[in-house]
């Protein structure tokens, strides 16, 4: 495998697909939640419950997250799962399968890494970052490129002998370099961000002249997925 250094310009990947999908916006974990009165509580907010990720939430941080006010319930666009608390919100996002608590001004965010905590205006390395706000940690030059440091975009798509080839562009938002070793990880959802079926061959071309598909390591060639 070769390392590639992707410095703040545009850099290209061609990969190969059979289906080119658009994607709704995920909910963003931070984002100021619209607080609901919590003076008197209601029958519904008697009745409700934490379940799951969001009951997990709730018991690393019980006086934070604070009493539901309703129970939980889904975007039909993209199913993230949202649920109101007198404290704030808890938000699942679908497209990473990590949970959040937000009042507002700070999220408490359930990942990779297990709880930590962040102001709004920020994000992990890990994260995605459509509004490219600050990174941390701060980014170093020389360091493996990271979720919320790049963007993704298609730029244009071919059609021939069956196959619908499209090219994918890398963007690092940062300003400094950083690097990618390997392979680039491949996943094809839906509109409503379920996972499809996806094979990913690493290395190999479509052209007869080219090398076959590659078991460990693949030195040279390009991913492609259908």
């Amino acid at each position: 495998m070769r390392t590639f250094t992707f410095l703040a310009i545009p850099l290209l990947l061609i990969v190969t697909t059979a289906v080119a999908l658009a994607q709704p916006q995920p909910a963003v974990i931070g984002q100021a939640p619209q607080m609901a009165p919590a003076t008197v509580p209601s029958s519904q907010s008697q009745n409700c419950q934490f379940i799951l990720g969001f009951a997990a939430l709730d018991d690393m941080i019980p006086n934070i997250v604070g009493q539901c006010l309703a129970n939980e319930s889904h975007n039909p666009q993209n199913g993230d799962g949202l649920q109101q608390t007198a404290n704030g919100l808890l938000v699942w996002r679908k497209s990473d399968n990590f949970t959040a608590f937000t009042d507002g001004a700070t999220a408490w965010v359930n990942g990779p890494f297990d709880l930590q905590t962040r102001s709004n205006s920020q994000r992990f390395s890990w994260e995605q970052n459509s509004d490219n706000l600050p990174i941390i940690p701060t980014p170093v030059a020389g360091q493996q490129c990271h979720t919320a440091g790049l963007s993704l975009s298609l730029q244009g798509t071919d059609v021939g002998a069956g196959n619908l080839v499209g090219t994918f562009r890398f963007t690092n938002n940062t300003n400094v370099s950083c690097t990618f070793f390997g392979f680039v990880g491949t996943q094809l959802l839906d509109a409503q961000n379920n996972p499809l079926p996806t094979n990913v061959d690493r290395g190999g071309g479509w052209m007869s002249n080219q090398p076959g598909r590659c078991s460990s390591p693949c030195p040279r060639e390009g991913p492609r997925f259908s």
